[in-house]
């Protein structure tokens, strides 16, 4: 119930946002502020946020309201174990991840995120699923979908280092994914991932 509510938020939210960037009537944009206004506090008491300071945020965005784009990186090793970080902002662990600056392409952010978070110059193949995820209980209020992005499996001696991001690393095989404690959204990427192990398919990019 709570996750149907917060998505309806997002979407009312996303009306009052197209509204005030659009409406000519002066009727109309009050209302559309009162859109908003509802819908920042809502979103104040859900996530324990004070209202003003939701409404400065949610004033950023202008134009259509689209979901967020996030890359999210499957960082491999020849003995097929995958590369997880344990993230200091929820102490929960998933795999590599960051926002797509505008301008690039969905395998440049996963280099340059890969090489921010681990210091791995990774090479990426193409992708291998796409997800979506939020507004849910965690206080990135923002919907967003993801690309998993395949990358070609790095060397038994590669070396990890951490950014400020991150706590902790470690590799994992498909037996230890149930023990992990997951970042919201990241458990559901180990199925798709550790297909991509055995049998090696992804998509290929394509300019």
């Amino acid at each position: 119930m709570r996750k149907n509510i917060l998505s309806l938020l997002d979407q009312i939210r996303a009306i009052a946002a197209e509204g005030l960037e659009y409406a000519k009537d002066n009727y109309d944009i009050e209302r559309y502020k009162k859109l908003m206004e509802i819908a920042a506090g809502e979103y104040s008491e859900a996530a324990g946020i004070p209202q003003n300071k939701i409404e400065k945020e949610l004033k950023k965005e202008i134009g259509c309201i689209t979901p967020k784009l996030g890359i999210d990186i499957a960082i491999t090793n020849k003995e097929g174990k995958l590369l997880i970080l344990k993230r200091t902002d929820d102490s929960k662990w998933g795999v590599p991840c960051g926002w797509a600056n505008i301008g690039e392409k969905p395998l440049e952010t996963a280099v340059r995120e890969a090489k921010e978070e681990t210091n791995i110059l990774i090479k990426p193949l193409g992708y291998i699923a796409i997800t979506a995820k939020g507004p849910d209980d965690y206080p990135k209020l923002a919907h967003q979908i993801d690309i998993l992005v395949a990358t070609e499996p790095v060397g038994k001696e590669t070396k990890v280092k951490l950014n400020h991001e991150h706590s902790d690393y470690k590799w994992i095989g498909k037996k230890e994914t149930n023990s992990i404690d997951w970042h919201p959204g990241h458990k559901r990427l180990k199925k798709p991932i550790f297909e991509f192990v055995k049998n090696g398919k992804y998509i290929p990019h394509f300019e």
